[in-house]
């Protein structure tokens, strides 16, 4: 890959050979091919990544080791002469104690592997026959509300094979079905194989939940489904945790454009994570990929006709509360319809492709953009998809109407496994994996910098009403996410 773009970089600047027509030369692929090469040979998040995970166990927002982790990724960006903006915000934390399930069925008693999810209530201890609902759509809901009262609801946390046009609710929308239909519980089953225990927030706007939530291995989830069908079993819960009032902040980097712009795209990344690990994938490589491109704006100057703003969220975990607080300060400040486009970064690296979240007139511009970075010798696939995260810093941009894109990519099936529990740690980090991350996103960060016309324009609030009815996710409109 570095070969390729050392010889386009070298071709370009040197002209054509001998006795040929030499070709005009082209500003702008010399500059992309420059900010390839330094981001490919200069390259320091994946070393600052390391580091930051051997010094904090964990970055969650609002606590201490959060905290520290914040100042240090500020001190490390000022290294690059950039003015650096912490945007405080309030935020609940959340602290598990401890946690059991047990099952009881045919007079045996049976503790089974779990864990509290983030905003069950501080003090559980509850009890109620084991009801299987599956998947759990909305519908699956609706179908069994009679008879989820007083149970204990068992379902899956994601689809094994999800349906088409139809998007996965998320955790907190499952818990609050059941809740509505006066559950006393949820046991939700992991996705993938094996014994770890994933953590997770049940509640989208970081406040104590009514009933509680546990996770449960997917071998013992599996295990329980099979006794249900043939056994009546009743679980019973226990739990501990305490909450307390916080602070975190965004960090934010400006480059305004080189003539004043009433025009802005934000590319952003969490970084923080749960208290269980340094959270090196998620999102460590999302965030430390950004870290790069700032240097490289820095050194290389773009000549951009619009406003760029690197937000690195706190909060995002416990249900986007520092990309919903910057939405807030952005009405607030009259500035909200300034924001044009965002760029999300979230658990990517190897990047293959673009999602365009719900917007299809993306389509054909993603294609020719990413037709443009394999010109430029980097070894990307072009795949595209098109639907909405529902659990990530996109919602709070989509709700107000901002069209979004993330990045898509593949990582090693270990580093999927470990999201969200103890195992996400640095070893499932590969250099080259956020070098392709970063190049990738400077090339389409620039282009939506400085192109005449963006290719797809802010939705009105009916579009977004429209859209989500079609895509089955109404859900979001109970929540404020900075609207």
């Amino acid at each position: 890959m570095i070969f390729r773009a050392l010889i386009l970089l070298f071709v370009i600047v040197m002209g054509s050979a001998p006795g040929q027509a030499q070709k005009p030369l082209d500003p702008e692929t010399i500059l992309l091919t420059k900010m390839v090469r330094s981001l490919q040979e200069g390259y320091q998040g994946y070393q600052l990544l390391g580091r930051i995970c051997t010094m904090f166990a964990h970055r969650m927002s609002g606590s201490d080791e959060g905290a520290a982790a914040e100042e240090y990724l500020v001190r490390h960006l000022a290294t690059l002469g950039v003015k650096v903006e912490r945007q405080p915000f309030p935020i609940q934390v959340w602290e598990r104690g401890n946690s059991l399930v047990q099952i009881s069925y045919q007079g045996k008693k049976v503790p089974l592997a779990a864990r509290s999810l983030a905003f069950t209530p501080l003090q559980v201890e509850s009890r109620g026959e084991v009801f299987d609902i599956g998947t759990g759509y909305r519908e699956d809901f609706i179908r069994h509300a009679a008879s989820l009262k007083d149970k204990v609801v068992l379902v899956d946390i994601y689809p094994d094979i999800a349906k088409p046009n139809v998007m996965n609710p998320h955790r907190s929308d499952k818990l609050r079905w059941a809740q509505d239909a006066q559950a006393r519980g949820v046991l939700f089953v992991n996705r993938y194989p094996g014994e770890l225990l994933p953590t997770g927030t049940v509640s989208r706007i970081d406040s104590l939940v009514a009933i509680p939530a546990f996770i449960l291995s997917r071998g013992a989830g599996l295990n329980l489904r099979a006794l249900v069908r043939n056994n009546r079993v009743v679980a019973h819960l226990r739990a501990s945790a305490r909450m307390r009032q916080s602070q975190a902040s965004n960090i934010l980097v400006h480059f305004p454009a080189r003539r004043p712009s009433n025009e802005t795209v934000v590319i952003g990344a969490h970084f923080d994570t749960w208290d269980l690990a340094p959270g090196a994938i998620d999102n460590g490589i999302g965030a430390l990929a950004l870290f790069d491109i700032i240097r490289v704006w820095t050194e290389l100057r773009p000549l951009q006709t619009r406003n760029i703003t690197f937000a690195f969220w706190m909060g995002e975990e416990q249900g986007q509360i520092g990309s919903s607080h910057f939405i807030k300060q952005m009405i607030h400040q009259g500035k909200a319809d300034s924001l044009k486009f965002y760029i999300n970064v979230d658990m990517v690296a190897n990047t293959n492709g673009f999602d365009m979240e719900g917007r299809e007139e993306l389509s054909g511009y993603l294609s020719e953009l990413g037709k443009r970075i394999q010109s430029l010798g980097l070894d990307f696939e072009n795949k595209q998809q098109n639907k909405i995260s529902l659990a990530t810093d996109t919602i709070p941009f989509f709700m107000q109407g901002v069209p979004v894109v993330q990045t898509m990519g593949q990582l090693p099936p270990l580093a999927y496994r470990a999201y969200h529990t103890s195992q996400d740690q640095f070893f499932l980090v590969q250099k080259k994996h956020m070098i392709l991350s970063s190049q990738v996103l400077a090339i389409l960060l620039h282009d939506l910098a400085v192109m005449d016309q963006l290719p797809a324009a802010r939705f009105s609030d009916q579009q977004i009403k429209a859209w989500l009815r079609k895509h089955q996710a109404e859900e979001l409109l109970n929540y404020p996410y900075g609207r």
